[in-house]
């Protein structure tokens, strides 16, 4: 290193030339092993200048240290590594091979007739009873006739009324039991025909929809 010299130092992480720029007692052990590496260089030399580059933009000499980070087997960098970051790195890593080996099972089932994205705010004032009923129903696990029988909980999986396979669908859409209540949720939401993923699709008019909905619910007193 010629100490009458200028410096260039060209990285393509970004993340970490910003945590450099604003490091502070509160960083990362890595950083702060980094920052301190870094100025020391710096009063041996004349400066030394940060620039950001695209990964894999075919700068010879980043991709030399590229090769030189995967190939190292030892540095003293490691040794900076504090437990905290190590037992997130471990942690995010387990729950990712998790959730890939349980999406991959056979027990794992995709309601994808749920909308995904969760609102930042409730809809409607907080009701337990309510919440967990409507919540079973949108996923079909609601404690019916078929479900119980299935489980030997019930003695028949048939409707008490109609003689038919009690299932979600049956309650909601075929069960003369509640057709005064299904006709009242029909007219309330117009003339569209009622079917479960529309019923139960948060995607448009979710206020009014969910809180006509809780109202059926409600009323067929389950």
């Amino acid at each position: 290193m010629n100490k009458s010299q200028h410096y260039i130092l060209l990285s393509d992480c970004l993340s970490v030339l910003q945590a450099l720029q604003s490091s502070n007692s509160h960083s990362k052990n890595i950083i702060n092993f980094l920052a301190q590496e870094i100025a020391k260089v710096s009063n041996q030399i004349l400066s030394l200048e940060f620039i950001w580059v695209p990964g894999h933009s075919g700068i010879a000499e980043n991709e030399f240290v590229d090769n030189l980070a995967r190939t190292a087997k030892d540095t003293k960098i490691s040794k900076w590594i504090s437990s905290h970051d190590l037992l997130y790195i471990l942690k995010i890593n387990i729950l990712t091979e998790a959730d890939t080996s349980w999406k991959s099972s056979k027990y794992h089932h995709d309601f994808s007739h749920l909308n995904t994205i969760k609102p930042h705010y409730r809809l409607l004032p907080y009701d337990r009873k309510m919440d967990v009923l409507l919540s079973r129903f949108r996923t079909k696990t609601h404690p019916t006739n078929a479900t119980l029988f299935r489980y030997n909980l019930s003695l028949s999986p048939l409707c008490s009324t109609c003689h038919q396979v009690e299932n979600i669908e049956h309650i909601l859409f075929q069960s003369i039991k509640y057709e005064e209540q299904r006709e009242i949720l029909r007219r309330s939401l117009g003339t569209i025909p009622l079917s479960f993923p529309w019923l139960f699709d948060q995607s448009d008019d979710v206020k009014t929809k969910t809180f006509l909905v809780l109202s059926f619910l409600r009323h067929l007193q389950l």
